[in-house]
């Protein structure tokens, strides 16, 4: 576990949506996702400044789980294949998530 979140009005960690804005671009989602109680919970997504996904996957009680994806590149590659072996190389897995959730 790296954080906890919490509410700044109440200092208890926060349960809910998380969106944050690239700060040069007020609007353009730069995180979405969920905390439980202070951690990540349910699905994350980071994107890059031009709106790529950079990465994401899934969290079940702060703890990664599932497939993750990253692309570290903003720029897809011009070759659907290239982009394809790429996306596979640099898939993650995790232990399953949680089905009960």
């Amino acid at each position: 576990m790296d954080s906890i979140y919490v509410d700044p009005n109440t200092d208890r960690p926060y349960t809910g949506p998380v969106f944050r804005a690239f700060a040069e671009e007020f609007g353009r989602v730069q995180i979405e996702g969920e905390l439980l109680e202070g951690e990540w919970d349910g699905e994350l997504v980071v994107y890059h400044s031009n709106g790529r996904v950079r990465y994401a996957g899934s969290f079940d009680r702060g703890e990664r789980c599932g497939p993750w994806t990253e692309n570290a590149d903003s720029v897809p590659l011009e070759s659907v294949y290239e982009e394809l072996v790429r996306e596979v190389e640099s898939m993650g897995l995790y232990p399953p998530c949680d089905a009960d959730r």
